[in-house]
């Protein structure tokens, strides 16, 4: 196989896990399914959707010797995904190791004929189709989206117990793909260094290695040369690929010197390639995981140049051992290795940084360590939880939080009040009341943890500009990334978390403020049931719980988000947005120092609560478990999205059809609506004629489809109901 190829990290990592542990090795050939002859080329697809001689081979593996976990690699196309079926059957925990986007791009590279793309990553896969992304056919690609969404279907980002990835950029974009962020462990490749450091060689050549393939961006790199003075050293391109005769005319074309094409080098002559070469260079115009190429250039002592996409801004953060380039600009890519070029100093010494890097990162030892802890989480997922730690070690500063609300949802806004003041800690709670109703009411109460705000107070010119264009709830959208950047920059509190109103805490936030650590962005995503799936639509994250901490990270995060809800906070989907929170969907990608808070109990709401049961822990507090594979966590917070209340006793538990678990209605809804009726009878009692819970008639035609509908798919569920039936649940 040619170097750097998925099944090459594969082995390796293979060989050190068979130094500790007893292994099987089950390998499918994409190249025999291919060349599989008339009759096979007639069940391929179905073969590729579920092969069941790959079903049965593994089930009968497993019965012989009873393996503790299963690692995977890569199940397409050969082995399909009855790999996931035959683990669910038998009850074996799955650790996967990601090397690529597979998972929501039909070709896996976010590559769309030579150019970035991603557009099907959140599960949409009719542009697969469309475009013939992979292998240039409609057909295969079409097909592969079919799979890929079956998995998603079938809920396989929840069956696996710990997913892996070689880089926190690669971490980030399967968040957004849809994975659950507090399953995923980044664990880098490791290369060990079993030779002597051979000698500097400022004065050699410039190397690449690797395929000829589109996205390795070797287009780029041949640019970049024609404009770069050599000094008679020559570029040694080392590799083969489906792109190699273009490259070749296009180095023609460009009249390039001193450009050598050595083709494949295999890996035992590679040694004396490495002494001829001052540097190397990854242009890659992917988001490459975690590249082998650079790691063999530190081995060697040398620097690289690489696009500054995927894994190599991380590698390159402290700017030791290499150096950065915009990704698909020649001009940029040439001013690196001009500079190189022309600094053989420079080169000697990152090439030193560089190899101490490597001894420091990505020892042999320090990955396995690395991986024997997610062997251990996957084999028992509570081993050492995220949550319980925090859970152990919850700090007892403020929490600074903010949440905006009117009279007519003054008394879940109290609410919201009440679950913090039960959790014990110290917080203060600032609230942007929308209209002088509730102000006046929030300020009599005289509570020392209540910061009462108008709107007057923190209206700007902006907002009141985008006011008049927008509904009450797009323009409150509009104002909680407002009101978060007021608390900071009017206040100056060190940090502030933006709560929705409804929401309601039985555990102390600094639970999560704690799991936040040193971050300057914390979010939560929505994680969607598997029936439920709405990334694509309405977001990865939920603006339910954000918080910002008062610094230049947070900052210009906060800013950016602010900007674009002026510009645009709508109630429907264009263009990639929904109200202010599809702008979230790319923060861990986009800014630094973001933190994703997941796991059991974080964030609990309708579209998630079918994947979770929940025990008492004590009088005030609950333990939340995952059903698919035991993880336990604090029940922190739950969202009791669109509660309605109607005249006549009847309510709505939420909107969407979603399947609330009896528990849950039992323990957490009405206790819920108990407290809002006393609050509410609270409110109207001083003041008659008040609407504290918003009661309004229903919308007939949607009450009388959602009843209809229920009738007709049992997996939808009818919420109209009255207050009687929520409250004997």
């Amino acid at each position: 196989m040619e170097y750097g190829g998925e099944e090459y990290i594969a082995g390796r990592i293979e060989d050190a896990l068979a130094d500790r542990h007893e292994m099987f090795r089950y390998a499918g050939s994409s190249r025999q399914l291919l060349e599989s002859g008339i009759i096979g080329q007639v069940l391929l697809p179905q073969k590729t959707y579920y092969n069941s001689e790959v079903f049965r081979d593994l089930q009968q593996e497993q019965r012989r010797n009873r393996h503790d976990v299963w690692v995977i690699h890569n199940v397409f196309p050969a082995l399909s995904p009855s790999v996931y079926a035959a683990a669910r059957d038998l009850g074996v925990p799955i650790v996967q190791y990601l090397h690529n986007y597979r998972l929501s791009c039909a070709n896996g590279y976010f590559l769309n004929h030579g150019q970035p793309c991603q557009r099907c990553a959140q599960g949409n896969f009719w542009p697969a189709f469309t475009t013939g992304c992979w292998r240039d056919s409609r057909a295969i690609s079409g097909w592969m989206g079919v799979i890929l969404q079956k998995m998603r279907n079938d809920d396989i980002f929840r069956q696996v117990r710990r997913w892996v990835t070689p880089s926190e950029n690669q971490k980030n974009i399967h968040i957004r793909m849809g994975l659950p962020a507090s399953r995923i462990d980044v664990v880098p490749y490791y290369l060990s260094v079993d030779t002597p450091l051979p000698p500097p060689a400022p004065q050699g050549g410039v190397l690449f290695l690797g395929r000829l393939s589109p996205e390795k961006g070797v287009d780029v790199l041949l640019r970049a040369w024609a404009h770069i003075s050599s000094k008679g050293r020559p570029l040694l391109i080392a590799g083969t690929g489906p792109e190699e005769v273009r490259l070749k005319e296009l180095a023609a074309q460009l009249q390039l010197q001193n450009v050598r094409w050595l083709g494949f080098v295999p890996r035992r002559e590679q040694e004396e390639l490495w002494s001829q070469s001052a540097f190397s260079i990854v242009p890659s115009i992917w988001h490459e995981p975690y590249p082998l190429s650079f790691l063999e250039a530190w081995k060697n002592g040398r620097p690289f140049v690489a696009s500054r996409i995927g894994a190599m801004a991380e590698v390159l953060a402290d700017g030791r051992g290499g150096l950065l380039a915009d990704p698909t600009s020649a001009e940029s890519l040439a001013h690196q290795i001009q500079s190189y070029l022309d600094s053989p100093d420079q080169v000697v010494r990152a090439g030193r940084e560089g190899h101490a890097k490597l001894l420091k990162e990505n020892d042999k030892q320090l990955w396995m360590e690395r991986f024997e802890r997610v062997l251990e989480r996957a084999i028992d997922p509570n081993v050492v939880s995220d949550a319980a730690v925090a859970g152990s070690q919850v700090a007892t500063e403020t929490f600074h939080a903010c949440t905006l609300f009117d009279s007519g949802f003054l008394a879940k806004g109290l609410a919201l009040l009440a679950s913090l003041h039960r959790q014990g800690t110290p917080f203060r709670l600032h609230v942007f009341a929308m209209d002088d109703f509730a102000a006046d009411y929030l300020e009599r109460l005289g509570d020392p943890s209540l910061v009462v705000i108008r709107k007057l107070e923190f209206e700007d010119s902006d907002l009141l500009r985008v006011k008049k264009e927008r509904t009450r709830a797009e323009y409150y959208w509009t104002c909680a990334s407002s009101a978060l950047l007021y608390c900071l920059d009017k206040l100056g509190l060190p940090r502030c978390t933006y709560l929705d109103a409804d929401l309601c805490f039985y555990a102390p936030p600094q639970l999560l403020e704690t799991m936040m650590g040193d971050h300057s962005i914390a979010i939560t995503p929505h994680s969607y049931a598997a029936a439920y799936d709405q990334n694509r639509l309405h977001g990865v994250y939920c603006v339910q719980y954000v918080t910002i901490r008062n610094d230049e990270r947070g900052l210009r995060a906060l800013r950016w988000w602010r900007d674009r809800c002026i510009e645009w906070c709508y109630n429907k989907v264009e263009e990639g947005r929904f109200g202010d929170q599809k702008y979230l969907d790319d923060w861990p990608e986009r800014f630094e120092g973001v933190k994703v808070l997941d796991g059991p109990g974080i964030g609990l709401a309708p579209w998630n609560c079918r994947n979770y049961e929940i025990r008492p822990r004590d009088p005030q507090g609950w333990i939340c478990r995952d059903i698919s594979d035991g993880a336990e966590g604090p029940l922190t917070f739950f969202h009791f999205h669109e509660l309605r209340f109607y005249p006549q006793d009847r309510i709505k538990l939420v909107a969407g059809g979603y399947e609330i678990p009896a528990a849950i209605r039992k323990h957490l809804y009405a206790p819920y609506l108990r407290e809002l009726l006393r609050l509410a009878k609270e409110i109207t009692t001083q003041h008659p004629g008040s609407n504290p819970l918003a009661i309004a008639p229903p919308d007939l035609p949607k009450m009388v489809g959602a009843k209809i509908y229920a009738r007709l798919n049992p997996a939808f569920s009818d919420h109209y109901l009255s207050l009687q039936e929520a409250l004997t649940d």
